[in-house]
This record gives C-alpha cells, structure tokens and sequence, in this order.
C-alpha cells in the first residue's frame, strides 16, 4: 500500500501486476516479497486449470472464454458437485471429459453418504455405460450409504435388470447383505416397480437366496407370500419352479396359499397353481373363513365346492359367516352365498352386532330385513347401535 500511495506512483493496474508487491507472511510476520503476474495470465494456473468453485456457497464463476474450459464447457478442476451433478443428469461424454481431470476423487461422498456411482445408477440417462466408466476409473463398490444400501440395493429398486446384471458381471457385490431395514437387494426387487421378477430372476441365476425372508416388522414373510399376494401367476411359477418353500410360514402363522387368496387379481389360479405343486388345505381349519374374509366371491364359491364346512369355525371361534361379514370385498354377496349353501343364521350369535360394527350399510339392511331384534344384546351387553356408533364403515 505505501508502495502504491507513493507519490508519483500510478497506481493502475498494469503498474500492479508488473511490479514487485510486498505482503506480511502469516508465519513469520514479517514482510515477503512475491512475483505479481502479467494480466494476461490472471487466474490462470500452470496447468492451464482455473479455480473453481469448492462448495455450493463459492459463487465464483470463472471466465467462459479462458483456457480453463474444454470443449465441452467443463471447468477444470472439478469439484466434487459437479461430478455428482453429472453423473446424475449429464450424458456419458460429460462424464469421461470430468475424469480426465486425475485430481477429483470419484469416492467421495455427499447426501446421505453415497459416491457418485449410486447418481450413475439412479441416472435416467446412460446409467449402464456411466456406471462401467467409473467402474473402470477404480471407483469403490462395496460401500453402503447412510441407510446401509448397497448399490445392489439401489439398482434393484430404481432401475431395470440392466443396472443389476452390470454390477454382478463386472464387480463382486455381496447379494445376501442387509440394509439397516434387514432388506436384502432380492427383497428389494420384488417389492419394485421397474421390472422386479426378471431382476429376482437374475439374481436368482447368479445364486441369490430365494428362501429368504422380509423383516419381522413386514410380517416375516418369504418372497412367495409375497408374489402369491401381489405379482402374476406366472411370477409365482417361476418361484416355485426354484423349489422354494411352498409351506413357509409368516409370523401369523400363515402359508402362500392364504396370500394367494389375498390377492385381488387371479386368487383362484393362484391357489390351484399352488395346489397342484403340492401345497396342503388340511393345515388350517379356517382356510374358507380367510377366504370369506379376504377373498374374492369366487374363492370362496371354490372352497365350498371342495367341500370345506361353512359351520367351521377357526381359532377366534368364528364361522365363515362372521368371516364374510367383516370382508371389505363383496361382504354381502358372500353372505348371501353362505346362506344358500347351508349356514345358519341363528349359530352366529351377536350376528347384527358383527355387522353393525364391521360390515357395510346393505349388510346391516340384509340383517334387519331378515327380521333380527335392532334392541338385541350381545355377551358385553352391548345393542347393535352401540356397536355402529364404535364401527369404523359407515357409522353415522
């Protein structure tokens, strides 16, 4: 500054840079003498690289036209950001021009712990070829993010069977490891919906376990539950084709047959596909009262012609009828049908109370109209209004 204030000094800026400047050394405290550089050269490194930004609040923006933009408008070097902004959205060309600058480190991280190869996997541009050139760039494929994903977990959620079968051919990645859910990346891909069977498949084919089980908070079901309940007849062929176990248990107790007639499309198909590969109906006494209760009309027309009692009762002591009556799905038409094929009205007590408290409005019509007391009570003493003022359907 005296040096500048000096009088007779111009202090412009072409003085400036071609002078000697002195400036205090932290270390030291004393004063250094340093080069300044030809205007010509300003910002520009030896590597012909200008700074550039090295977080999101640097709003620095270099000058387009210096020599520190390829072609491709990249600015070198490239911070971490721009790397995980590419690979996300940018294209396979963008990609290759960033790392050809040796100093970014491609296994960094960000939002919730993940590198830049979970944006190439979740990318909806050029996933595979990103994901194989960073690959090949020496980036890390046995790390997790902050929710224990693997990027075999994230692939078998987002992406097609592409994504999958490039990480099990090129990297070894470990198909049995849980995220902190306790899903393993074959849970996780049958629960997807972008291809999730030709991904159970692949992984399947590559030695996945099949047997294997969702958390005990998702009911600790098998991939057979869950396919009988919510995927194609022919998805639940495949399973069964790789000898999974067809009498595997949830935690309420129940086999993939009960899930099949859960389900809301091909139930019937479902149960005799399984029946004919071998699962059993003599296991449980109420398999009509599921079928009343959470199947179609079709499913349970097709237990009553097997012969199933529609006086069973199960282990709450209740018949298919009171099974019906709580069903979401046709509950009337079921009640009807279980009347027609023999059930009786009067070895169901408290019936008008069931309907009241979990049945539909023409329910309870049906059973009025049928003539039972609207001033009846059941075993807690409770009339039938009482029980529709506690009904969650309809009450009002």
């Amino acid at each position: 500054m005296k040096t500048l204030l000096t009088p007779g000094h111009s202090p412009n800026l072409e003085s400036c840079l071609q002078s000697t400047s002195q400036h205090q050394d932290p270390g030291s405290g004393q004063p250094s003498t340093s080069s300044c550089l030809d205007s010509s050269h300003l910002n520009q490194r030896k590597d012909d690289t200008t700074p550039v930004k090295t977080s999101p609040d640097d709003d620095t923006t270099p000058d387009k036209t210096s020599p520190a933009y390829d072609d491709d408008k990249v600015i070198r070097p490239v911070d971490k950001y721009t790397l995980f902004k590419v690979c996300e959205h940018g294209t396979l060309d963008e990609l290759k021009s960033i790392l050809s600058d040796k100093t970014i480190d491609i296994n960094s991280v960000v939002n919730r712990d993940r590198t830049a190869m979970y944006d190439c996997i979740i990318s909806s541009i050029q996933p595979e070829e990103k994901v194989r050139v960073l690959i090949s760039s020496g980036a890390k494929h046995d790390v997790k993010d902050r929710n224990g994903n693997s990027l075999l977990h994230v692939a078998c959620c987002f992406y097609g069977v592409e994504t999958v079968e490039l990480l099990l051919n090129k990297v070894m990645v470990d198909m049995e490891s849980k995220n902190s859910g306790g899903y393993t990346p074959i849970v996780v891909a049958i629960r997807s919906d972008k291809q999730p069977v030709e991904k159970v498949k692949v992984l399947a084919n590559f030695g996945a376990n099949l047997n294997v089980r969702f958390p005990s908070h998702y009911s600790d079901e098998s991939l057979l539950h869950y396919a009988c309940r919510c995927h194609k007849v022919e998805d639940v062929e495949f399973l069964l084709s790789k000898n999974v176990d067809i009498e595997i248990r949830n935690n309420a107790n129940e086999t993939p047959i009960i899930s099949a007639l859960r389900s809301s499309t091909q139930s019937i198909q479902r149960v005799e596909l399984l029946l004919a590969k071998g699962a059993k109906l003599d296991h449980s006494s109420s398999i009509l009262n599921y079928a009343c209760q959470y199947g179609s009309l079709d499913s349970v027309k097709y237990f009553i012609d097997k012969g199933f009692n529609v006086e069973a009762r199960n282990d709450q002591n209740e018949s298919p009828l009171m099974s019906a009556i709580c069903s979401t799905t046709q509950s009337l038409q079921k009640v009807k049908l279980l009347l027609d094929k023999g059930a009786k009205l009067d070895s169901s007590p408290n019936i008008l109370q069931y309907a009241c408290q979990y049945s539909s409005l023409d329910c309870v019509k049906y059973f009025i109209d049928k003539g039972f007391n609207v001033e009846a009570r059941n075993d807690k003493n409770e009339s039938p209004l009482m029980s529709a003022i506690c009904s969650t359907t309809q009450s009002l």
